[in-house]
């Protein structure tokens, strides 16, 4: 659906950048995944989260972590091939591994499996592990009120060295740890809320 949208757009501060459309970026972004390792399905999912990020008008988590990406598909922090599995699961939850793969992927797999589960017994509850950079967490939120549920995502970092203090706190331990919830509203638009827990987000 994005393909067909209006351009993306990315400028720098007093640094002119080009302006390429949806239509120039999707199969130009596929291309640099799919030779990181990626299979064509893998590459097509990140490059749609990360246009769906530019699209909605955070530049933060769209094509620009492209080269970020690429330097952890070299070093092997992502494994470009991996696809996300449920590790274990009763009706109501599941524990998703997305063994290092792409983030996106992961997220969205985690998403679906926990609306498929709300549909099927009125609450889910859904966790991640071996998880790497899902993108905009907001979009999965909204994946959720598209399908008539109210979902609650939130997710924590473990990096080596913190951005942010705990309450009272001087020094930077935890991550940004973003959270977001995507509520339904009938005939009105459907309700969002997606940000960090810190006073901007990390890749802002």
């Amino acid at each position: 659906a994005i393909r067909h949208r209006p351009a993306a757009r990315h400028a720098a501060k007093g640094n002119a950048m080009p302006t390429l459309t949806v239509e120039q970026l999707c199969p130009l972004s596929e291309a640099i995944f799919v030779a990181a390792g990626a299979s064509g399905a893998n590459a097509a999912r990140v490059t749609e989260a990360m246009l769906s990020a530019n699209l909605a008008g955070h530049d933060s988590h769209g094509v620009q972590l492209i080269p970020n990406y690429m330097s952890q598909a070299k070093s092997g922090a992502i494994k470009a091939d991996a696809r996300p599995s449920i590790v274990e699961e009763t009706a109501t939850t599941a524990l998703v591994s997305g063994h290092w793969g792409w983030g996106q992927l992961t997220a969205a797999y985690g998403a679906d499996v926990a609306i498929r589960k709300a549909k099927e017994s009125k609450i889910a509850a859904v966790g991640m592990v071996e998880c790497n950079h899902v993108g905009r967490l907001g979009e999965y939120s909204e994946r959720a009120s598209r399908a008539g549920l109210v979902m609650i995502g939130t997710l924590g970092s473990a990096a080596k060295q913190g951005s942010t203090a705990p309450f009272g706190g001087r020094t930077g331990v935890l991550g940004t740890n973003p959270w977001s919830m995507g509520i339904p509203a009938g005939e009105q638009p459907d309700v969002l809320l997606d940000f960090a827990t810190t006073v901007i987000a990390g890749n802002k």
